[in-house]
């Protein structure tokens, strides 16, 4: 099992980076930087650590129970943006609407960094749903513990389900299958999917 979250969208545009709250704490890490790399993108840890975000978000509640947990913000480094542009937004947003009556929808919002956010979300999920191995804290983390725990109780439980067999992807007319070995470094995109010669997203 793996918990991704999202939180604040980015709704101010393209961005050259992605903030992984949580980066550094388990094997998503791997994954979801592989993927950020074919989009042009770096990920980086919080920005705004001061804040806490980890231990106040929503997935805080399952990562105490052992779940390893990928938490998405907007990155702060905007396309044709001058440096520090992104954080200045971003901040003043959260002290000025965050939770206020003008914390609603406005049309001037930019929702390209969104789909980009989303995707990497989506891939990333995709990997870590077809992959051999579950998802596992890094040697040490504070959460670490209580994953094995989980597991040990999983009386007989297979900890690494059975692959499913794999099959031409519908989205590319039978001509490709679908990439889920990110992690292996294999995955590349084209138009948009992810394609791998490996083994498929979609199970029969």
């Amino acid at each position: 099992a793996a918990n991704i979250n999202y939180d604040n969208p980015n709704i101010l545009g393209d961005t050259h980076d992605v903030t992984f709250v949580g980066l550094g704490k388990s094997s998503i890490d791997q994954i979801l930087e592989l993927i950020a790399e074919e989009q042009g993108r770096e990920v980086k840890p919080d920005q705004f650590a001061d804040k806490g975000y980890f231990y106040r978000s929503d997935q805080f509640s399952l990562a105490k129970i052992g779940v390893p947990a990928m938490y998405l913000k907007p990155g702060t480094d905007y396309v044709d943006r001058p440096p520090g542009w992104g954080r200045e937004q971003q901040e003043h947003y959260t002290n000025v609407h965050y939770h206020q009556p003008s914390d609603e929808y406005n049309d001037s919002w930019d929702f390209t960094g969104l789909i980009e956010d989303a995707l990497l979300g989506y891939w990333t999920g995709l990997a870590i749903a077809n992959s051999e191995e579950m998802p596992a804290w890094n040697p040490g983390d504070e959460f670490e513990a209580a994953r094995l725990k989980a597991i040990s109780e999983l009386d007989g439980y297979p900890v690494s389900l059975p692959r499913p067999e794999p099959r031409l992807c519908p989205a590319h007319g039978g001509a490709q299958v679908c990439g889920q070995a990110a992690a292996a470094g294999t995955t590349r995109m084209s138009q948009g999917r992810w394609s791998s010669t490996r083994a498929a997203v979609l199970p029969m």
